[in-house]
């Protein structure tokens, strides 16, 4: 129920859209209105995130691994900072600490069954590409 200009309330009907069709409405709204933003930003984002990873997909394997390169800088300066926050403090017990981290990453590969050493579709060894720890 919804309230009426004269205090008295009427039945709304509830609609189903698409993707799409919320896409086409929120892009042709106002802009003024604050839930019209708020949408027109989140198509903006996921627009572009889209377009990253059909980048990515279209991207040559050198390229690829660059990409996934910078993405594990990233991601290893996030280690550090929480193994700082850790109490890991001097560069020796951070060098034991990501060792470990090694260590567990390949008793996973060889223990479970969503990583093995079983050739995937390429013939490639998931645990075995030398990519996957930096000995190229």
């Amino acid at each position: 129920m919804i309230p009426t200009g004269k205090g008295a309330k009427r039945p709304a009907e509830d609609y189903h859209l698409s993707r799409y069709a919320c896409y086409l409405i929120v892009q042709n709204a106002d802009s003024e209105k604050p839930i019209v933003a708020l949408g027109q930003a989140y198509f903006a984002v996921q627009t572009r995130r889209q377009e990253l990873a059909d980048q990515l997909v279209a991207s040559p394997e050198d390229q690829k691994r660059l990409i996934l390169r910078s993405e594990m800088a990233v991601f290893n300066q996030q280690l550090a900072e929480a193994a700082r926050n850790a109490g890991v403090i001097r560069p020796q017990d951070f060098a034991v600490f990501q060792d470990h981290g090694y260590m567990g990453f390949m008793e996973e590969c060889a223990g479970t069954t969503f990583m093995s050493f079983e050739p995937d579709k390429n013939g490639e060894s998931l645990c075995h590409q030398p990519e996957k720890f930096g000995n190229e």
